[in-house]
């Protein structure tokens, strides 16, 4: 069964929402009539990873959409992330687990604040990055780790495969068999902005694992 993408989980983090409280379990029982509103964001969820397992933001406006129809003014887009994203780990094989809810969304949502590292920042840069926004390492590290299910454009790497720092040339620091892989998959000069999975296993790229992480530490 095709998978929905993890590739969003490093912005959601990114995401500022406030709190009715403190956050609790089932928050929402009994605020939405008989409809569940978990149960609304897991059918979507579901249905989204039957279709196309690479959207991120769609799946999001779908469930914020089926639950609004149902249930208007409630429940915040800050829940719904979460909850889709609970959903994401377990239909990916990363099991399951409980979120509690009860966030209310930022009132200000501006591309211009959006601050998110770039894909050739270096660990310590990154580490940096992080630490400016009140996360620490183990926080770093387990954001990267949703990279475990998604794909990355072409263009978001494709320097590193054919030009590398402006020397006409490859990133000599990469792996000489991915950088076969990914020529053959993002040729050069192509018109077509095509996608590889962040995770390189051919049985790991769809199932939410620590195959990620196993493979960025045997790059090193």
């Amino acid at each position: 069964m095709p998978r929905f993408s993890l590739t969003l989980v490093l912005a959601f983090f990114f995401f500022k929402s406030y709190c009715f409280g403190a956050l609790q379990y089932g928050f929402y029982d009994g605020k939405c009539g008989s409809s569940d509103v978990e149960d609304i964001v897991h059918g979507v969820v579901n249905s989204w990873c039957n279709i196309d397992p690479t959207r991120g933001f769609d799946v999001i406006d779908d469930a914020k959409a089926a639950v609004e129809a149902v249930c208007p003014g409630v429940v915040s887009c800050a829940d719904i992330i979460v909850m889709a994203t609970r959903d994401a780990v377990s239909f990916s094989g990363g099991g399951t687990y409980n979120v509690q809810t009860g966030r209310r969304d930022g009132l200000v949502s501006l591309a211009s604040n959006v601050d998110l590292p770039p894909p050739f920042i270096s660990v310590s840069d990154s580490i940096a990055a992080f630490a400016a926004k009140g996360l620490n390492v183990t926080d770093m590290v387990y954001l990267f780790g949703g990279h475990t299910v998604g794909v990355a454009h072409c263009s978001n790497f494709q320097d590193r495969l054919y030009n590398f720092n402006q020397t006409g040339g490859p990133d000599p620091a990469m792996d000489s068999l991915l950088l076969t892989t990914l020529r053959l998959r993002c040729p050069q000069n192509s018109s077509v902005n095509n996608t590889a999975n962040l995770d390189q296993g051919l049985l790991s790229s769809t199932v939410v694992d620590t195959s990620f992480h196993q493979q960025r530490h045997s790059s090193d």
